[in-house]
């Protein structure tokens, strides 16, 4: 080989492990680079509820639920123990990837949450003349700051068991800083309870051999389903509609549009349930849509929803956009398009009987018509290819399901707003002079207030309310707890000004009442004074 040629063959292999070397550099120093961590940011806190937060509440980007995530990473973090309610200073201390991040806060530690009654049943039916224990329906106590139990419970109740009706218990808990928490019970006093779904004694008794296969039953009950057949159409045909809407618009519009396409104003009751109960076999198909719990979140902070209702309402949505869906699925969409034909439908979870033995959980729809509960599993009746089988059926005819009916029928809250659930507020504040900001608020109870020394006349504040939720509020101003402006308003924003327009120590408090009665406080306290002059005498300077 010519020493030409050995030189190129050189300087070609010279080249490659130059490249080598310079992709190496450049990977371990330039990506790398990029992937460095520049540490948290840490919000501004200056007020805390005693007992009621996590490290969501310093840290933006945190998540805590029953441990708090970082990009998916758990955190180990501390924050100084806090004993007692005022002013103090905590610190927040987060390890992560090895490194130490902290930050020390000086907040106002308060309490005004309310403690909570947790109740067995919020609705039930007792016989006439049989005993009645109100205290007996609670099931646990808690608050953020005391330690209350069942004894410091005060109950209202006027049930009379020897009279048919119905009555409301009211359940009332005050804790040391007069938060006050409440809860309801319904009594429905009644002659007799219909036997609406079978005891699990009398389930045990007909999950015989023969009915844990699934065919077998099937094939059994289409022999003699006739007869049955009649009585439910008979029975379902004379139930008075009365629809029902999810309060969901995106999801409300392709429901009726669906029902529109199916049915027609000559329909029977019953041929209308063939008719949604075959176009959710149809649209759907068996497979997993998971729950976003971002969108569970987003879709109960805007429309309020129970968390049971929600689900219902985000698993039809789901299914009607993907085509996929599992039970929980197929009976959500099934549920919400017989109630919104008017019919008295519900979700029902449970396990139900394997073909070759055993049970699996299960979710279907229940409707009620004429005192008896009747079972319709669209999934079921999907995956085995039949039409009607699990159609209509009574307990009696389908003994394969397993359930405890009251449970499911007490969670549904019919789609109404629910009391207790968090709105949030963005708080856009202008004092001239003095101050620009922005605070985020909640409806649980929390209070921001700007403090000054001091204001002079004629200093204008102007703030501007953004709510989560797009509702009736009714927006009163307080000038030294006295209310000097009350107006109801609906949308999600609001804007209010006022000037100060008298020297001394004033407070402004503005109040947003929910329809539930609660308040978000926002306040504007100090001292104004007249405006001094700034000319000086020539001898003064």
């Amino acid at each position: 080989m010519s020493k030409r040629k050995k030189i190129i063959i050189y300087s070609v292999i010279g080249l490659i492990f130059l490249s080598v070397i310079i992709f190496i550099l450049f990977s371990h120093f330039i990506i790398k680079k990029e992937l460095t961590f520049n540490g948290f940011h840490f919000k501004e806190v200056t007020e805390l509820n005693y007992n009621a937060y996590d490290l969501s509440a310093f840290v933006e980007e945190v998540t805590c639920e029953e441990k708090c995530l970082f990009n998916k990473e758990e955190l180990d973090y501390s924050i100084s123990n806090i004993e007692t309610l005022g002013t103090q200073e905590i610190t927040v201390k987060i390890t992560y990837q090895g490194k130490v991040y902290e930050k020390t806060y000086e907040v106002e530690v308060i309490d005004k949450l309310s403690p909570v009654i947790t109740l067995s049943n919020e609705e039930i039916e007792i016989l006439k003349n049989s005993d009645f224990d109100s205290k007996a329906y609670i099931t646990e106590v808690t608050d953020n700051y005391n330690d209350l139990t069942i004894n410091d419970v005060e109950i209202e109740s006027k049930v009379n068991t020897k009279e048919i009706g119905d009555y409301t218990v009211t359940y009332t808990l005050i804790d040391s800083n007069n938060n006050i928490g409440t809860a309801s019970l319904i009594v429905h006093v009644v002659e007799k309870i219909e036997k609406n779904e079978n005891d699990d004694d009398t389930k045990q008794e007909t999950n015989n051999p023969n009915n844990k296969n699934d065919n077998k039953t099937s094939n059994n009950n289409t022999n003699n389903s006739n007869s049955t057949n009649s009585n439910f159409k008979s029975v379902i045909n004379s139930v008075s509609l009365s629809p029902l809407t999810t309060r969901y618009p995106d999801l409300d519009n392709e429901i009726t549009s669906i029902i529109s396409s199916v049915t027609n104003s000559g329909m029977s009751n019953y041929e209308l349930l063939q008719a949604i109960y075959n176009y959710v076999k149809n649209k759907l198909s068996y497979g997993q849509v998971p729950i976003n719990i971002s969108d569970l979140l987003g879709l109960k902070e805007t429309y309020s929803y129970y968390e049971w209702d929600a689900y219902q309402v985000l698993r039809s949505y789901y299914s009607l956009h993907t085509g996929y869906g599992v039970c929980d699925n197929y009976a959500a969409l099934f549920m919400i398009l017989a109630r919104r034909i008017g019919f008295n439908a519900y979700v029902v979870g449970g396990s139900v009987n394997k073909v070759g033995g055993g049970t699996t959980g299960h979710a279907w729809v229940t409707i009620k018509a004429g005192g008896t509960y009747y079972i319709f599993d669209p999934q079921i009746e999907d995956s085995k290819g039949t039409s009607y089988d699990y159609f209509g059926k009574t307990d009696s005819e389908l003994p394969i399901y397993h359930y405890t009916l009251s449970t499911h029928v007490n969670s549904f809250k019919y789609f109404k707003e629910n009391p207790n659930q968090i709105h949030h507020f963005t708080v856009d504040f202008n004092i001239s002079g003095a101050s620009t900001g922005t605070k985020t608020l909640s409806s649980n109870g929390s209070y921001s207030a700007y403090n000054s020394a001091w204001f002079n006349i004629g200093d204008t504040v102007t703030i501007n309310f953004k709510a989560s939720l797009s509702q009736n509020y009714t927006l009163e101003i307080l000038k030294n707890d006295q209310v000097i402006s009350s107006e109801s308003y609906d949308g999600s924003s609001k804007t209010v000004t006022f000037t100060f327009d008298e020297a001394g120590q004033i407070n402004y408090d503005i109040k947003i009442k929910i329809s539930n009665s609660r308040y978000v406080l926002y306040g504007v306290h100090g001292t104004v004074k007249e405006p001094t002059s700034t000319n000086t005498t020539e001898n003064e300077a």
